[in-house]
């Protein structure tokens, strides 16, 4: 029987085909819907200067964010080495290279892996196509994000588990294993809990008390050296926490109730948030629909042709399984092996899902790392229900070739053809729009929390106040926001440029309902803030009107 490290090394041609065949694919649809925390990391890794020693006031703030403390650092070295050989350009091209080339590599090890543990080619390719037609990976691997660096470190640390022999392993490789899994929530702080892997490992063997505890704990203290060490470097020596406190908070605030208040609370229980929880999980598959609301609302077809294609693709995949279960499973025992990896991989796809009901039920980016694991398990359990490779079952290859057929068609509907195209991001359009009616020295005052935030100052130069940024930093305070919001605009009309003002934040609040109800602002409190300031032209772009602002001095003047 061929070995699995040999196995590994006979996929190498068919892998890298895959990989540079979706690396291709994923750069013909490459999106254009950029995140407003895509571009707020590009404008960190931009205005970012490392230095030895570092020096802390030439290093943006979020630059070494706490949810993913290196995410940033791996950004700004591919951007560093393409200026290096003489690139020019900004830290976007950069960005989605890095993301190309790290989701064509996990599809590659997803197929290795997976011909290595069941010598069948055909069911591997399929594998790998399926995962890389769901709209979680796509859009991790084609647009810009922290998630897809999780992807591969989780698949790394899965194979490394499985391969390790606990009764032999040495000290050394444990601590390895701990590396791995520090390494990863270096990435991103939620990928501890992939630890859980070591677990299952551990609780399929049987050892004595004594070497379990051995194990648990080199793997633990040298995880937690891994990403212990990085974290005081950063939180304590640059970013200047240096209370336990402000430590401590600094590096979980994200995961902290009421300090986020995302769909649905954290830690809640109910109908609602179970049906979330489903719509999730289908739209980590089937997705798109957030950037194409404006789309689906005018073209019928595109209404009804992807809940179709997903239906067709729900049909096939209940078929399918009807169809195995049929099979002869239960009278061929599953190898120790097979059932161990079975196990890893389910442990890796139950302990994200919990986390993600817990956490936030439709991050449609972070189902990516657990989607991984599922289609690795989906191919594992199609292999133990077969009597022979996939290529002799004609019926099922049509059936699962239906299956990712119809999830790349409608997703390609949804999102990986209608994201290419600029046009349909209505954020990026917009500012463009507003770079012919405004100055680079102008200042723009916005409702913030949204893509016009990092939008505006990225794309077309314009200086920014938000009125949710002002409202955060003085704790929704009014008094002393709306003092710093009257010190910018002075400050900007001192400098002899122009202040403008989104209609919204003083005439309405539908646009920005959420925004200002998140600081108990109703449009009378805001009015009475800004009709102060009289308005000397009214200016439309695209779907954004803006009033310009006069100087105070000449209304003294005529006073």
């Amino acid at each position: 029987m061929i070995s699995s490290s040999t196995a590994l090394r006979h996929s190498l041609i068919p892998a890298t085909g895959i990989a540079l065949g979706y690396a291709l694919f994923c750069w013909l649809t490459l999106s254009h819907q950029y995140t407003f925390d895509a571009i707020s990391y590009l404008k960190d890794v931009e205005v970012t200067r490392l230095t030895i020693p570092l020096q802390p006031q030439i290093i943006a703030y979020n630059f070494f964010h706490s949810q993913h403390l290196l995410f940033s650092l791996s950004v700004y070295i591919v951007y560093h080495l393409l200026m290096f050989i003489g690139y020019h350009g900004t830290a976007l091209l950069p960005a989605q290279v890095l993301n190309i080339a790290e989701g064509s590599v996990v599809l590659a090890i997803l197929f290795s892996i997976l011909q290595a543990l069941t010598s069948d080619s055909l069911l591997a390719v399929i594998a790998s196509a399926l995962l890389g037609a769901t709209y979680s990976f796509w859009s991790n691997t084609a647009m810009i994000s922290d998630h897809m660096t999780s992807c591969l470190m989780a698949l790394v640390l899965f194979w490394a588990v499985w391969k390790t022999n606990f009764s032999t392993a040495s000290l050394w490789r444990i601590a390895f294993l701990g590396f791995l899994n520090g390494v990863a929530a270096l990435m991103h702080q939620a990928n501890v809990i992939l630890g859980v892997l070591l677990l299952v490992a551990l609780w399929s063997e049987k050892h004595s008390a004594r070497r379990h505890i051995s194990i648990l704990s080199v793997y633990i203290i040298s995880a937690a050296l891994i990403l212990g060490i990085p974290y005081v470097l950063v939180g304590v020596f640059v970013l200047g926490n240096t209370t336990i406190y402000d430590f401590v908070f600094w590096c979980f605030y994200y995961a902290m109730p009421g300090v986020m208040s995302v769909s649905g609370h954290y830690g809640t229980f109910s109908l609602d948030k179970i049906l979330i929880f489903i719509s999730g999980i289908g739209a980590s598959v089937v997705g798109g629909f957030y950037w194409m609301n404006r789309i689906f609302e005018t073209e019928p077809f595109r209404l009804l042709s992807v809940p179709m294609l997903s239906a067709v693709a729900l049909a096939s995949s209940c078929i399918a399984l009807f169809l195995l279960r049929r099979g002869r499973l239960q009278d061929r025992p599953l190898s120790p092996r097979i059932r161990l990896a079975m196990q890893l991989l389910a442990a890796w796809f139950g302990i994200y899902a919990l986390l993600l009901f817990w956490w936030w039920p439709t991050y449609y980016q972070l189902w990516a790392v657990p989607l991984v694991a599922g289609v690795l398990l989906a191919g594992l359990f199609i292999h133990a229900c077969l009597d022979n490779p996939l290529r002799h079952r004609p019926v099922f290859v049509v059936l699962f070739s239906m299956i990712v057929l119809a999830i790349l068609t409608a997703n390609s509907i949804a999102a990986f053809v209608p994201a290419h195209d600029t046009a349909n991001n209505d954020y990026y359009t917009a500012t463009l729009s507003l770079k012919s009616v405004t100055s680079p020295d102008d200042l723009i005052v916005i409702p913030g929390n949204d893509e016009y935030e990092v939008y505006i100052p990225y794309f077309i130069g314009r200086k920014t106040v938000s009125l949710h940024s002002v409202f955060i930093d003085h704790l929704n305070d009014r008094a002393a926001s709306f003092a710093e919001l009257k010190k910018k605009m002075n400050e900007a009309w001192n400098e002899r440029s122009d202040v403008f003002l989104f209609a919204e934040l003083r005439d309405s609040d539908d646009i920005y309902e959420d925004v200002f109800a998140m600081h108990n602002l109703t449009c009378a409190d805001r009015r009475q803030f800004f009709d102060q300031f009289s308005v000397t032209d009214t200016l439309s772009v695209e779907n954004v009107t803006l009033y310009k602002l006069e100087r105070p001095s000449k209304r003294e003047e005529r006073n």
